[in-house]
């Protein structure tokens, strides 16, 4: 997990993993490292740590952007906020654009959507091309709804596509597909989403703390006695609750997000991610409630209490 948070990247030249945050990804693009996306960076030893410093996205866009232009999104996306099912698409955080969490939702599943190969292509009846992908949300009456493309025929962009509508199946443009496509998988048994609770995690608190310290915590919250206990306070909270686990997909694999309380108690104020590794589960790094949120609505609309947008 790595964005707006810290976390460890992958270098194919050496084949390790390097720690990285976000603050050192260069230029005013959405600082988000997808999996398999093309970056260059400065590494820097510090002792027997790496760390990449200076993280510039060879191609700054998101997979939908680089997939389609897509103009006037923001109409688009309030046309699809009346059309889903009701749910709260505005974050809390001062500042923040109006449906920032469907925004970043739908960019994250078309990604994936992408990635299984889900966004199917016809032509219209007078040989234009056009594409749709399932975004995963419903209507009211559990209707699906679609995002639809056109062939862009702007020539001076680089994206074939132009993005169009979100719609349901019943709009006619989509009535020129054979077969409209199904939602993302993520993954292959449902038992993957649950959180084996006999299981406790191992801790690198040193991780911890850097996490911590890259959100500016109040000085109570990096004593590092202190996250010892926070952190085992979760621990013992998950021990007795296997769903204050909620599971997210990151990086091809399902992860859990954890509540770690640092001020007031069962009041999360970060998430702890938890990946599996060969000993069972570890701690892999610390985010913000609001990525926290984004991760896990990939795969359903959290119902834990503790993590709301």
């Amino acid at each position: 997990m790595f964005e707006k948070g810290c976390g460890y990247i992958r270098t194919e030249a050496r084949r390790e993993e390097v720690f990285a945050h976000h603050s050192h990804i260069l230029g005013a693009g959405p600082k988000t490292l997808y999996p398999g996306e093309q970056i260059e960076f400065e590494l820097v030893e510090t002792g027997s740590a790496c760390s990449a410093k200076r993280i510039v996205k060879l191609d700054a866009r998101g997979v939908l952007e680089r997939f389609a232009v897509c103009p006037d999104f923001a109409t688009h996306l309030a046309v699809l906020s009346g059309l889903a099912r009701p749910e709260n698409w505005d974050s809390s955080q001062p500042g923040s654009l109006p449906k920032i969490i469907l925004k970043n939702y739908i960019h994250d599943i078309f990604a994936q959507v992408d990635e299984e190969g889900k966004v199917a292509v016809a032509s219209e009846a007078g040989g234009r091309p056009i594409a749709c992908f399932n975004t995963g949300l419903v209507t009211k009456h559990q209707e699906n709804l679609y995002g639809y493309f056109e062939g862009n025929r702007n020539a001076v962009t680089d994206q074939k596509w132009m993005f169009c509508a979100f719609c349901t199946a019943a709009d006619p443009r989509l009535f020129h597909f054979s077969e409209l496509p199904g939602p993302a998988t993520f993954f292959a048994r449902a038992a993957e989403r649950i959180y084996d609770s006999r299981i406790i995690p191992s801790v690198d608190y040193g991780l911890v703390i850097r996490g911590v310290a890259s959100y500016s915590m109040p000085a109570s919250g990096m004593n590092p006695l202190r996250l010892e206990d926070a952190v085992k306070a979760t621990l013992a909270r998950l021990m007795r609750n296997y769903k204050v686990a909620v599971p997210v997909y990151y990086n091809r694999e399902i992860q859990f997000l954890l509540p770690l309380s640092l001020r007031i108690s069962f009041k999360a104020d970060l998430a702890l991610v938890v990946g599996r590794n060969k000993g069972g589960y570890g701690v892999t790094t610390v985010i913000s409630l609001d990525v926290a949120y984004r991760y896990a609505r990939l795969l359903a609309q959290p119902g834990d209490d503790w993590l709301v947008p």
